[in-house]
């Protein structure tokens, strides 16, 4: 049994996006998804699901628990907001539905989704930085992911996984390709020094903040002298 965070709070989403669209969007765009689920036997519409999950993510949740507990939180809002009178889904329930969606499907429709919405990212600073998942790695199995993070809006916007940190700059490509970067500034750090790196972020119209360490001695000498 998930244990709550009673002191845990989370962001008013009235004061950050408009609901309204943001309903519309995930109904129309999560409807048609591929239901793990046995049709008959379902109290939550699909759509429904996948508003809670991300409402709970805008929101600051980290944690199926999270998300649950959010929903309990606010499922007087929830019923106002979808006009549904079914509750909210209990911990269980939303563990059982994620366990079962197939991250990749779920991955593409999130992209597809967030394209959707068309978001400019001109002069907004877009952080690239990779991590190891806690508590889901070990010394046998690393769960290790490089997010394209927006600042300003405080959102993940791509994620992809890779095996290791010596590997994050395999996922570049694919992360400026996730949304249009045309006129952000896109941040990353010293792993990213290589002429190939940057010429990625120049192609999509992006500029960029290159870190540069003591250990690359010759790049930063070069660096020093020109400035």
């Amino acid at each position: 049994m998930a244990k709550k965070k009673k002191s845990r709070e989370f962001a008013d989403l009235t004061k950050d996006i408009d609901v309204e669209n943001f309903r519309a969007g995930v109904r129309g765009g999560f409807s048609d998804f591929s239901d793990p689920r046995i049709s008959s036997r379902c109290v939550y519409p699909t759509w429904f699901m996948f508003l809670v999950i991300l409402s709970g993510y805008l929101a600051g949740c980290n944690t199926i628990a999270d998300i649950a507990h959010f929903a309990e939180l606010r499922e007087t809002w929830f019923s106002t907001l979808t006009g549904l009178e079914t509750g909210v889904p209990s911990y269980k329930t939303l563990w059982w539905f994620l366990t079962r969606v197939k991250p990749v499907s779920f991955k593409a429709l999130i992209s597809k989704w967030f394209q959707q919405l068309d978001p400019c990212m001109t002069d907004q600073l877009l952080v690239i930085d990779g991590k190891r998942l806690r508590r889901v790695s070990n010394n046998e199995h690393i769960t290790h992911i490089v997010e394209l993070f927006a600042v300003e809006g405080r959102l993940v916007i791509a994620q992809e996984k890779v095996l290791d940190k010596a590997n994050e700059r395999q996922a570049l490509p694919a992360l400026l390709d996730s949304v249009d970067v045309k006129g952000a500034i896109v941040t990353m750090d010293a792993l990213y020094g290589h002429i190939s790196d940057v010429e990625e972020v120049l192609q999509r119209g992006a500029d960029y903040i290159l870190g540069i360490k003591g250990n690359q001695g010759t790049l930063e000498a070069e660096v020093s002298n020109f400035f």
